[in-house]
């Protein structure tokens, strides 16, 4: 039986479902070879920032929390809190704004949410740190654009920039 505290609103649900088939035939259609070869994302080693947010009506995060189990390398994984658009813009400083972090991803998104740790504000200092943690050195920047391989085809913004 199905109470009002458990039932999920339609919408939630067919999204979800809708997540989980479209990540079921990304993997299916990789690792079949129906994209010309076999593709197992798991031996892209390389380290992913996933966020999801908690009240995200188009792929709620439990749906986004799968990423995290499709590429190898370290995974990190937050919950920001807002909705589909809302945790991604909410800039830092915003005294509403709230994310969470937690443990090494494992296969189930409630354990992990279970061990995650609410933090106040904005998730971009987080993420910040994590970049800074990843990249390298910094260097002054070309003082020419292109390069003997690569010139510039037009000064900037170039013709993109320009149309209307």
């Amino acid at each position: 039986m199905t109470t009002a505290a458990t039932a999920r609103p339609a919408s939630e649900t067919t999204a979800q479902a809708l997540g989980e088939v479209t990540l079921d035939a990304i993997n299916a259609g990789l690792a079949t070879g129906r994209i010309g070869a076999p593709v197992d994302l798991a031996k892209a080693a390389v380290d992913t920032y996933v966020i999801g947010a908690e009240a995200d009506h188009v792929v709620p995060w439990q749906g986004a929390y799968r990423t995290t189990q499709l590429l190898g390398g370290e995974m990190t994984f937050v919950l920001s809190g807002g909705g589909h658009i809302q945790h991604l813009v909410n800039p830092p400083g915003n005294p509403k704004a709230r994310y969470r972090t937690g443990p090494r991803p494992g296969t189930e998104p409630d354990t992990w949410l279970a061990g995650a740790t609410r933090h106040e504000g904005t998730w971009w200092g987080h993420w910040a740190e994590w970049v800074h943690a990843r990249s390298g050195a910094q260097r002054p920047a070309p003082k020419v654009l292109g390069s003997r391989a690569h010139r510039p085809m037009e000064p900037a913004p170039g013709r993109y920039g320009r149309q209307k």
